[in-house]
């Protein structure tokens, strides 16, 4: 049966290693930080989860680093 891709997120499961992108309008886990454009645009590298809390370091090609946490309800893994 399929669920439908939409609103999977809220259910998906993240782990260290998973490459994501960040949704539009995301903002850092303090909850009030707005992401960066450039951090949009490109495909990131989970370092460390903790329940809801992920750590996004580098980028997937490997030129950029940030070692910021979001949550991970403004995740979409590729």
């Amino acid at each position: 049966p399929s669920e439908g891709n939409k609103d999977k997120n809220e259910n998906e499961t993240f782990k260290v290693g998973d490459k994501v992108k960040i949704k539009d309008g995301a903002v850092y886990y303090d909850g009030t930080t707005k992401v960066p454009n450039f951090v949009l645009n490109d495909i990131w590298v989970i370092y460390a989860i903790n329940g809801d809390r992920a750590v996004i370091n580098k980028n997937a090609s490997g030129t950029s680093t940030i070692m910021s946490p979001i949550s991970t309800k403004y995740l979409e893994k590729i």
